[in-house]
């Protein structure tokens, strides 16, 4: 089989990269910087119980609808994995027991936010 032509070499057109934070209403890259820095939740939600290994980077996972950044909770690589996958600790767990985890974990997230502001503010 002989071509009549050489076959013609193109560039690959590289796309622009995606956006991770969209500005918008509700948008507070402060407060997703200030959860970062937080200790994994699912640790701290269950370190008496049992012993909890968290992995990787923290992530500012929104727990609840994504109305604004103000529904983040800190969150290991590995158990933001879990969470998406309902698998780990999350495995078994019922949509209710879901929603109310996250409604608890966004609370005591803004509760310890808002504390470590009012001390950072003070001294």
């Amino acid at each position: 089989m002989n071509r009549y032509a050489p076959l013609r070499r193109t560039r690959i057109k590289r796309k622009a990269p995606r956006r991770v934070t969209r500005p918008g209403p509700g948008s507070d890259p402060a407060y997703l910087d200030a959860v970062r820095k937080l200790p994994c939740r699912v640790f701290r939600s269950w370190a008496t119980y049992a012993p909890m290994v968290c992995e990787g980077e923290m992530h500012a996972h929104h727990a609840g609808p994504k109305k604004n950044d103000s529904t983040a909770v800190p969150l290991c690589w590995k158990h933001h994995g879990q969470w998406h996958d309902a698998n780990g600790v999350f495995k078994d767990w019922r949509k209710e027991e879901r929603r109310a985890w996250a409604e608890a974990s966004i609370e005591d997230t803004r509760k310890t936010i808002s504390t470590r502001r009012q001390h950072r503010n003070r001294g």
